[in-house]
């Protein structure tokens, strides 16, 4: 008799009369209803889930999601062109498919499209409301309310007080006032549910902005007809400007946190982190390994020093350490983590002691034994005896010992971003190193939003950074930690989209806006 039964075959245990279950001393007529039910629960999850795979609805739980496979066939029948690089953009796609084209054109679907696609939130500007203007007599103005203004401007006649109405056309800016959006207080809904009026505005919209370049900078330009990017092309009538926070990466400002000390003592939270042991035998005799594992959305902090000199495995996935990790004799895998400083001393240069994916180093050393980097980026340091390394930006060069330049003794770094080192300084101990460069090697200097550890944005490609760098993996996207958080696969993939959305003429641009990371100020009405 099983013990785990599925519901079904419960609920027809339970539809049998009383004295039926209870004459079954055997468990013969449990074992017959159980394989009735589970018969029965297979067919209803079958007819279920083929309910589901008709309805790919982007919002939809795990448990009521169709299949991913099913997503093509019905891309094909709606004549949907899926762009987009992971599971939940092609959803969107799909699923938003018909509502998308009702409102072609229009800003709410724009912005729908890069929300879902991006995963982040964005707000959608457009580019004729930066263009100086002039003003016009018979031009209509909305109160000033709708602007955030409290004042009453009709109380006054002085050209300088009306002057200053939100509502008027203007081709300077009013250096006594600053300008940036602000939260109205009391601002929503009324009895009957309609929107009395928006709920972020524009305060002082003629003043200088302060925000420049922001998604709240409306100071008047003149025309602008660079194409649109970042810092170029914005002031323009027929621009879409597409607004949206930086990439945090790893580092996001609200990230949870626990103490090391806690781990070991198994005080932890066990919602926050998941801590387990296990005994392998594969490729050798029995060993102990160990994981640590993050399971909150943004890598989990690990604050305090990680001191472990156990001859096991180590696993950490999914983590941020604040401070230094020094291993004495394990070995150590690295998954979509970060660490400020990472010191293993085992010895062996035919196993990698150190084995990281997706993950970010300030500095990292393993003086005696070999690394292995694959989508990874390296920040300050890096020394190893000997070296493997695929798809990753390096910034230092890659050092033997940490008082000499030499390179590793051996090992292979192809479709990376490394310094380039002439063939007359490959050496390691007096010899020739055995290091070799493969291809898709470049040595084009990165930027980043930010290169200081555990800052937002560390370590995450710029936009206007080469396109060797954000293209240049080996699957076509992009070098360092951050390529299985596919950060330019999303920004190109939703720029393709838009493309067919767009109004005839009107080009997009996607501008990173710190301003968004904060929310709007909160203006008291009098």
């Amino acid at each position: 008799m099983t013990e785990e039964r599925s519901p079904l075959a419960a609920q027809l245990w339970e539809l049998l009369p009383a004295f039926c279950r209870e004459r079954d001393e055997s468990g013969d007529l449990r074992r017959l209803i159980d394989v009735q039910g589970d018969f029965l629960q297979s067919f209803h999850d079958l007819l279920r889930q083929l309910y589901r795979d008709r309805f790919p609805l982007p919002d939809a739980t795990p448990e009521d999601a169709c299949q991913p496979w099913v997503l093509p066939y019905i891309a094909a029948l709606l004549d949907v062109q899926l762009v987009s690089s992971d599971e939940a953009g092609r959803r969107a796609e799909v699923g938003r498919a018909v509502a998308w084209r009702q409102g072609k054109g229009s800003l709410r679907v724009l912005a729908d499209i890069a929300r879902r696609l991006l995963g982040k939130p964005v707000v959608v500007g457009e580019g004729w409301r930066r263009v100086a203007t002039v003003a016009r007599v018979d031009a209509p103005r909305l109160p000033a309310a709708w602007y955030g203004e409290n004042r009453d401007y009709r109380a006054s006649a002085s050209p300088v007080f009306q002057s200053r109405h939100p509502g008027l056309a203007a081709a300077f800016v009013d250096v006594g006032l600053r300008q940036r959006t602000v939260r109205l207080a009391g601002a929503g809904e009324d009895e009957a549910g309609s929107q009395t009026r928006p709920r972020e505005v524009p305060f002082h919209p003629h003043g200088v902005p302060c925000f420049p370049g922001s998604s709240q900078d409306l100071a008047p330009r003149t025309v602008d007809l660079r194409a649109p990017s970042g810092n170029a092309g914005q002031a323009h009538p027929r621009r879409v400007l597409i607004f949206t926070p930086p990439w945090d990466g790893h580092f996001p400002p609200d990230a949870p946190g626990v103490g090391w000390r806690q781990v070991l003592a198994g005080r932890a939270d066990p919602a926050r982190i998941e801590v387990r042991e296990e005994t392998v035998t594969d490729g050798g005799g029995p060993r102990l390994r160990r994981y640590y594992r993050g399971l909150t959305d943004a890598p989990l902090r690990i604050r305090g020093v990680v001191e472990i000199h156990d001859a096991v495995e180590l696993v950490f996935e999914h983590l941020r350490f604040d401070n230094r990790v020094e291993i004495g004799a394990a070995r150590v895998r690295f998954e979509g983590c970060a660490a400020r400083r990472v010191l293993v001393e085992t010895s062996d240069r035919k196993q990698p002691v150190l084995v990281a994916r997706n993950s970010l180093f300030d500095r990292v050393e393993t003086p005696r034994g070999l690394l292995r980097l694959e989508y990874c980026t390296v920040l300050r340091e890096l020394v190893a005896e000997a070296l493997q390394c695929s798809d990753s930006l390096l910034l230092p060069r890659p050092r033997k010992d940490r008082g000499d330049t030499d390179l590793p003794r051996e090992g292979c770094i192809r479709y990376s971003r490394v310094v380039a080192v002439p063939a007359a300084e490959r050496v390691a101990d007096g010899a020739p190193s055995a290091l070799r460069f493969g291809p898709g090697n470049t040595a084009v200097e990165p930027l980043f939003l930010s290169t200081r550890y555990g800052e937002p944005g560390c370590g995450v490609l710029h936009p206007g950074a080469a396109d060797a760098l954000r293209e240049g993996a080996e699957d076509g996207g992009e070098m360092g930690a951050y390529h299985g958080l596919r950060h330019v696969l999303r920004e190109t993939a939703t720029l393709r989209k838009l493309r067919d959305f767009l109004p005839l003429g009107q080009r997009v641009a996607l501008i990173d806006d710190p301003a968004l990371r904060c929310p709007a100020a909160r203006l008291k009405r009098d």
